[in-house]
C-alpha cells in the first residue's frame, strides 16, 4: 500500500511538474513572440505585415508595449486626419451654402428691385400721360428729367395726385421742383 501511495504521489508530482514546465514554456513562447513583434517594429517593418500578423496571436500583440505605441500613434494620426477632413468638408459646405444663400438673396433682391423700378416707371408714365391728356401737350421732354431722379414711390404717387389737381402745367412743374429739393 505504501508503495502504491508512493507511485501515486510520484505520478501526481510528474503531472504537476509537466504542467509547470508547460506553463514556463508557454510564458517563454509568449515572451519570444512579444520580442518578435518588437524586433519586427524595430527592423523597419521589412517583413510583410500580413505574414507576421498571421503568425502572431492577438494576445501576443496586445502584450507588446511597442505594438501599443504603434496603435496609439495610429489612433492619433486617424484623429488628426479626421479633424482635417472635417474642417475641409465644413469649409466646402459653408462656401456652398453661402453661395446658394447669396444667389437666393440676390434673386429676391433683384425681384424686389425690379418691382420697385417697374412701379416707379409705371407711376412716371401715368403722370406724363395724365399731364399730356389734361393740358394737351407733350410734357415728357420737360418733366422726365425732373421725375426720374425721384426714387420714393410714395412721393411719385403724391405727384400723380398733384397732376390731377393742378390748374396749370406751370403749377405742377413748380410742385415737382419744390418736392425734389
Amino acid at each position: 500500500m505504501l508503495q502504491e501511495r508512493a507511485q501515486t504521489g510520484s505520478l501526481c508530482y510528474n503531472k504537476v511538474h509537466k504542467l509547470e514546465v508547460y506553463a514556463t514554456r508557454k510564458r517563454h513562447f509568449q515572451l519570444e513572440m512579444v520580442l518578435l513583434v518588437e524586433q519586427w517594429v524595430l527592423s523597419g517593418l521589412r517583413h510583410g505585415q500580413q505574414d507576421l500578423l498571421s503568425t502572431l496571436s492577438e494576445d501576443i500583440l496586445n502584450n507588446s508595449p511597442v505594438y501599443d505605441l504603434i496603435i496609439e500613434r495610429g489612433i492619433e494620426r486617424g484623429r488628426e486626419q479626421g479633424i482635417e477632413q472635417g474642417i475641409e468638408q465644413g469649409i466646402e459646405q459653408g462656401i456652398e451654402q453661402g453661395i446658394e444663400q447669396g444667389i437666393e438673396q440676390g434673386i429676391e433682391q433683384g425681384i424686389e428691385q425690379g418691382k420697385q423700378l417697374g412701379a416707379k416707371e409705371s407711376t412716371i408714365d401715368n403722370i406724363l400721360g395724365l399731364i399730356d391728356r389734361r393740358f394737351n401737350i407733350n410734357a415728357a421732354p420737360a418733366l422726365t428729367p425732373l421725375l426720374e431722379p425721384i426714387d420714393d414711390l410714395q412721393q411719385l404717387q403724391q405727384l400723380l395726385y398733384e397732376a390731377l389737381d393742378a390748374a396749370h402745367l406751370e403749377d405742377f412743374i413748380r410742385t415737382v421742383t419744390e418736392s425734389t429739393r
